[in-house]
């Protein structure tokens, strides 16, 4: 179950200064020295944030390919298989020969609107398709929100 907002001492409090505090270590290149719970955690919680907010194009923008992997496999093992078909398949799309290694090179291959797509409000193929995986995601919030809850107890 969600915390409540109006929670200043419980778990939300909880949920709140662990989520800022991976934000930073992970921010200041700690990510090595992340527990697995802790990692876990944030890249369920990343997804969850990005793809709530943003969609799709906005958590590959955010996410490097080992969060990506290790969101992929979070959710699989943890009962939200469903969680992570979606996010191979929004890889698949937007990177069609694979997930590039360098971060650098996977912000610079993931697709963007063309200044003439956005000057003559074309909708490009691969948003089209991109915004019915967006679609998709809303329907299994309630399973990625147990499974980055759950994770959030765990410690």
């Amino acid at each position: 179950m969600a915390p409540h907002a109006d929670d200043q001492n419980g778990p939300i409090a909880h949920f709140n200064e662990r989520w800022i505090t991976l934000v930073e270590r992970v921010r200041l290149n700690q990510w090595d020295t992340l527990s697995p719970a802790d990692r876990a955690f944030y890249v369920a919680n990343l997804v969850r944030g990005c793809v709530m907010r943003g969609g799709l194009h906005a958590y590959f923008a955010q996410a490097p390919k080992r969060h990506v992997r290790l969101a992929t496999e979070v959710f699989r093992s943890r009962g939200a298989p469903q969680v992570s078909a979606l996010l191979e398949e929004a890889e698949l799309l937007l990177f069609p020969e694979g997930l590039p290694d360098d971060f650098a090179a996977q912000c610079e291959r993931l697709p963007s609107w063309t200044d003439r797509e956005l000057e003559l409000d074309i909708e490009p193929a691969w948003s089209t398709k991109l915004d019915a995986l967006n679609q998709a995601f809303r329907p299994i919030a309630a399973s990625v929100d147990k499974v980055v809850f759950g994770l959030a107890e765990e410690t």
